[in-house]
């Protein structure tokens, strides 16, 4: 059954401030599915990688459900993308 994994990239190896590679919302089977898929869709960029499994819809808000429905999967989204939607507050960036 396909779940909704947040898969989240940096490299530590980058000067500090300059490590985070991104972030991208892909969906799968498995966390070894999804970062296998990240890599297919082109939206891998190398580094490590964190993976969270999203709550199955049903358990999501209303809000959570409009903000998945409203970002596109497979896509690799930098910080100012990532602060436009809503996933991280500016002052966090």
């Amino acid at each position: 059954m396909s779940q909704v994994f947040w898969l989240s990239f940096v490299d530590p190896a980058r000067p500090k401030g300059t490590q985070f590679l991104g972030a991208a919302l892909v969906e799968a089977d498995t966390t070894t599915h999804a970062i296998r898929q990240s890599w297919s869709f082109g939206c891998n960029p190398g580094g490590e990688v964190q993976a969270l499994a999203l709550p199955s819809y049903d358990l999501m808000t209303d809000e959570q459900r409009q903000k998945l429905a409203d970002t596109p999967f497979h896509t690799l989204m930098d910080k100012p993308e990532l602060i436009r939607r809503g996933f991280v507050l500016e002052e966090e960036a």
